[in-house]
Formats: structure tokens, sequence, C-alpha cells
């Protein structure tokens, strides 16, 4: 079976539901499900001596290099988002201290009230 993601996601909900049912996690479920292959099925004694070891590590071998890829891939994108938000925090801080250290052009009038304000607090 090649692994095709449409085909194979139409038992998450089953195998989600057997998961479940099993609290002490993963090796309790795979205990369970090779003791179902063990009773149920020729899985250990319809091949060759070693056929299904090889088939097992082989799939294991598969899902692990697939299930490190996506985390990997996972985790560059979390850290090239919060490079973004940190990028994005920083420009907004540039901006608002540019924003706040704009020079502005009063009238006389402004000029001379912002010099007594000045005066005053010299004199305090």
């Amino acid at each position: 079976m090649s692994g095709d993601s449409s085909k194979v996601e139409q038992f998450d909900t089953l195998f989600l539901s057997i998961a479940q049912h099993h609290p002490e996690g993963a090796s309790q479920l795979l205990d369970t499900f090779v003791n179902f292959l063990g009773r149920k099925t020729d899985f250990f004694i319809g091949g060759q001596e070693g056929e299904w070891e090889k088939l097992v590590m082989n799939t294991f071998r598969k899902y692990e290099k697939i299930s490190k890829g996506r985390h990997e891939v996972e985790l560059k994108e979390k850290r090239e988002k919060e490079a973004r938000l940190k990028a994005a925090a920083a420009k907004r801080v540039v901006e608002e201290t540019v924003k706040s250290a704009e020079i502005k052009e009063l009238t006389d009038v402004e000029a001379e009230k912002l010099q007594a304000e000045i005066d005053a607090q010299k004199n305090c």
C-alpha cells in the first residue's frame, strides 16, 4: 500500500477513536494492533522468514522520515512567523519614534506660548 493521502486519511477518525481507548499511549495501541495481526491474520506466518520484520521497519522508517520532515517545516514556518511579527513590532516602534520626533513649525503665538511654558518650568 503506497499510503495515498486521501485513502489513508479516511481512516483517521476510526484510528483516533481506537487510540483514545489506549490510555497508556502509542505503545499500548501498537501492542493491540500487532496482537490483532497475530490472532486474525497470517501476517507473521504467511510470508518468508523475516519478511514481516522488513515490511514493518521499512514502513516505520518511511513515516519517521515524513514526520520529521513535516516537523522541520512546521518549526521553520513558526520561526519565520515569529521573526516577521518581531520585525513588524520593531518597525512600528521606529515609526512611532520617528513620528513623535517630527519637526513641527509653530506660529509666532504658539512659539511665544511654548517659550513661556519652558521658562515657567525652569523657574520652578
